[in-house]
């Protein structure tokens, strides 16, 4: 963005605000004969348009309500494109892939090996048939895409009998001893992850339907019933070996939902799904630190986790190479299908939080909490920290878990018990230590009785002296269908696009580049579909159903999308529609359209902390001279929120030298500021850093480099998120910076290990100029702080030999007996001089 459209845009605001001010809040926008004949061929256009769309409104809905087999959503499947591509095609997602049409030789051998069966005639299959034909519709509805769009219902049809088939002669051949007849074993065990893909699926109801026709257990008192079949069939995978057989899975929509189902067989009731709820912060090795014991139960649900007294019982995980694949398209089933009930998807992230390194994978493996087959524990940390890639955090089943987690090792009591097992994690490390005490004690004893023989008197002075000294050491919602603005916005509409007319100049005056070559009636219409997009998805967000024309997970992408600097609408045209469709003078119930967009982007983990309700209407931007101007800077100004007064903005003004580390070495003292809510309103005082607490997620980086880059462009001498972020660059050098942030909870981040975050922090910074800061005042300080030669020689001292009370008292006691020893020498060379 160029700085002389910059200035012309905020001139332009400056002036129609000051402009419209004595009549804020009216709309009084009368147009002449032309424009309301240009609003109404306008708005017959789009009419045309609506009525064009190759579906109505209550089909959609049946079809929404029923579908459950989903090409997985391009954010997830580009993270690990391997675990959702089949050797099979079942269904019709991969169907026209050319790479798979050799397979279907093999549906066909085993059709004829079905019709050739004892029983089976030309009627049962023409049954058959007819079934199929009079549920297409149902079954197409079960489908996402492209099932729709086949060429005729007989190939609709063919495909349904084939895959069907092909999956009940399958199974019935792996129930049998010998196994599939024309596959190898490899290939076997490699169908059968085919048949767990989520884009790889039929509705289990049409399979269970052919298998009843083909074995009627009427007929056959021997025949096996079809979800028994199907359950001992996937029961082969060792996560699900204790799980008990079709309890709880009559429901199940097709194989990826009968395996949810048997992960969750026999689930206790966990805390209900809330919005924002509060996450794990700390790992595993940080909790056993704070006392935390772990232990491994043989609860056969994974999602049966409990913490009571300090002991956090966790079920035991069985992980091999094929739990990566099988785990990763229930994720993505859970994120399109279950967003409130994403059970899997929650206890996945809860063991994400628990496990950084693969110091606490080792950990769990020693309580038998994690068994696995990947050669090493760095092979499931990784695995397990890259399952949460792309995947949202807005609800959880383990809050209240993760509540009493955090404040147990925010109590600082639970740090000082913890350190016992320092020095006595057993009995058998105990007697060394205590013979190390016994000895030293043993030594001062010897050196006392050489002191009375030579000098009484001088003895029990140094006796009193010591027992002083010893003295001295310390003890240890409401629906948004009452608010649908449809209906308004056909009403009024003719008034919304006259004012847009009016305003064009304005707001093309916003864009940098390519507005200004669009003809006018698209810019219109251009602004006019996408604010009243925008007004309807905030609406829909807002109520607890979630909008109606998305998926969950594409509900979360679109939400991302509205916070690209590239891809914005100015904050006052969607505000005034948004006021004229739903008029706060007439309805006191209209939510403020400020804090409808708040509560919906406050669904980040950083933005969680900032007040927003009630008042959030009178929240006010940074510069009083103008309004908010898109969404990313509301973003912004949300970060900043109760910001503090910082240092002028100087040209090259002094940087931070030195990172955590060396600052730590230097006597420098880290402490979040946990009741703050902005992050840059971070202080520097008598040796003591305050910093408020960062959350970082996989969304995190994203938004943050939109953020600065719109700082770049608008804000180059007010840019505060960009200064916070060099500060930090400034701060962390390596994982183990990051690691002592997050140990003093200033950091906490779900990225799987440190060096991520450190990684991520760094790059941030790429092509960021330094020529300003508001962070020069306490950068000058802290490195003033850690060029004194005292502070250092100070904090080496503490560091290296008072780290805390146990290795202080042994220190303290050396020295004792140092002193007695030079003592003695000296009484003896007296005595004997």
């Amino acid at each position: 963005m160029e700085n002389g459209t910059v200035e012309h845009a905020r001139a332009s605001n400056m002036e129609d605000d000051k402009a419209t001010s004595p009549n804020k809040g009216k709309f009084n926008d009368v147009g002449n004969a032309s424009d309301i004949e240009m609003a109404t061929n306008f708005l017959h256009k789009l009419d045309n348009e609506v009525r064009l769309m190759p579906f109505q409104q209550n089909s959609s809905e049946s079809r929404r309500s029923e579908c459950c087999i989903y090409r997985v959503p391009k954010p997830l499947r580009h993270v690990y494109l391997k675990a959702y591509a089949p050797l099979i095609s079942i269904g019709p997602l991969h169907r026209e892939n050319k790479r798979l049409e050799a397979m279907e030789k093999e549906k066909l051998k085993y059709f004829k090996m079905l019709t050739e069966r004892d029983g089976m005639d030309e009627k049962k299959m023409c049954d058959i048939v007819i079934s199929i034909r009079n549920q297409e519709e149902r079954l197409r509805h079960y489908s996402s895409e492209k099932s729709i769009l086949m060429e005729s219902s007989d190939d609709f049809a063919k495909m349904i009998l084939l895959d069907a088939v092909f999956i009940i002669q399958l199974f019935l051949e792996s129930n049998d001893d010998k196994g599939p007849k024309n596959f190898e074993p490899r290939m076997t065990f490699d169908i059968r992850e085919d048949l767990i893909l989520l884009g790889n699926q039929l509705p289990l109801f049409i399979i269970q339907e052919i298998y009843e026709r083909v074995n009627p257990r009427s007929q056959d008192a021997k025949a096996i019933p079809f979800l028994d079949l199907a359950t001992c069939h996937f029961g082969k995978y060792s996560f699900l070996k204790r799980v008990e057989t079709s309890l709880g899975v009559e429901g199940s929509r097709h194989f990826t939902d009968l395996l949810r189902n048997l992960m969750l067989s026999g689930a206790i009731e966990q805390s209900k799904y809330i919005l924002n709820p509060t996450m794990l912060k700390y790992s595993v090795v940080m909790l056993r630190k704070a006392g935390v014991k772990f232990q491994a139960t043989r609860d056969k649900c994974l999602v049966n986790i409990t913490f009571d007294k300090g002991v956090l019982k966790i079920p035991q995980l069985e992980v091999d190479h094929n739990f990566d694949r099988l785990v990763r398209n229930i994720i993505a089933m859970e994120q399109c299908l279950y967003e409130r009930e994403a059970y899997i998807c929650s206890y996945i992230k809860f063991m994400d939080h628990l496990i950084d390194s693969a110091e606490d994978v080792g950990l769990l493996v020693r309580k038998g909490i994690i068994v696995h087959r990947l050669g090493d524990d760095a092979a499931v940390s990784n695995m397990i920290n890259h399952f949460c890639y792309n995947i949202g955090d807005n609800y959880t089943c383990f809050h209240d878990i993760s509540q009493e987690i955090n404040a147990h090792y925010e109590n600082r009591w639970n740090h000082r018990k913890a350190t016992e097992t320092v020095y006595f994690p057993n009995i058998w490390r105990d007697w060394p230590e205590k013979d190390k005490f016994s000895s030293r004690t043993s030594n001062m004893e010897n050196d006392i009785e050489q002191a009375r023989a030579s000098d009484t008197e001088m003895a029990k002075d140094i006796i009193k002296k010591l027992d002083t000294e010893v003295r001295k050491i310390p003890s240890q919602q409401n629906s948004s269908e009452s608010h649908g603005s449809e209906c308004c916005i056909y009403r009024k509409r003719c008034d919304i696009l006259i004012s847009i007319k009016k305003k064009e100049k304005r707001l093309r005056h916003c864009y940098s580049e390519k507005s200004i070559l669009m003809e006018s009636r698209d810019f219109v219409e251009m602004i006019l579909l996408d604010a009243v997009f925008i007004i309807q998805f905030f609406l829909e967000s807002y109520d607890d159903k979630g909008p109606k024309n998305f998926e969950p997970r594409m509900t979360f992408d679109i939400r991302e999308d509205l916070m690209l600097l590239e891809n914005q609408l100015p904050l006052f045209i969607v505000q005034e529609i948004y006021e004229r469709v739903n008029p706060g003078s007439q309805d006191d119930t209209v939510i403020p359209f400020l804090h409808l967009a708040t509560c919906h982007f406050k669904k980040y983990s950083f933005l969680q902390g900032v007040e927003t309700s009630p008042g959030v209407e009178t929240l006010q931007p940074l510069h009083k001279s103008r309004s908010f101007l898109h969404f990313t800077d509301l973003l912004r100004n949300l970060m900043l929120h109760s910001a503090r007064t910082r240092g002028t903005y100087i040209l090259n003004p002094p940087m931070l030298k030195y990172s955590v580390v060396m600052l730590r070495k230097a006597g420098v003292r880290f402490q979040v500021s946990t009741r703050d809510k902005c992050l840059v309103n971070i202080t520097f005082e008598k040796g003591v850093l305050k910093i408020p607490q960062l959350e970082v997620d996989h969304n995190f980086e994203r938004l943050v480099r939109n953020i600065m880059a719109m700082e770049q462009c608008l804000y180059k001498r007010e840019a505060y998120i960009c200064s916070y972020i060099k500060f930090m660059d400034h701060l962390i050098d390596s994982a183990e910076d990051v690691g002592l942030l997050v140990r003093k909870g200033i950091i906490v981040h779900r990225l799987g290990n440190d060096a991520a975050v450190s990684n991520m922090i760094n790059n941030l910074c790429e092509n960021i100029c330094d020529n300003y800061t508001c962070f020069g005042d306490i950068s000058r300080k802290l490195n003033d702080h850690h060029a004194s030669l005292l502070n250092r020689a100070i904090a080496t001292l503490v560091l290296g030999y008072f780290p805390n009370i146990w290795r202080g008292t042994a220190t303290l006691a050396a020295a004792i007996l140092l002193i007695l020893t030079f003592i003695q020498t000296l009484s003896s060379v007296k005595l004997f001089g």
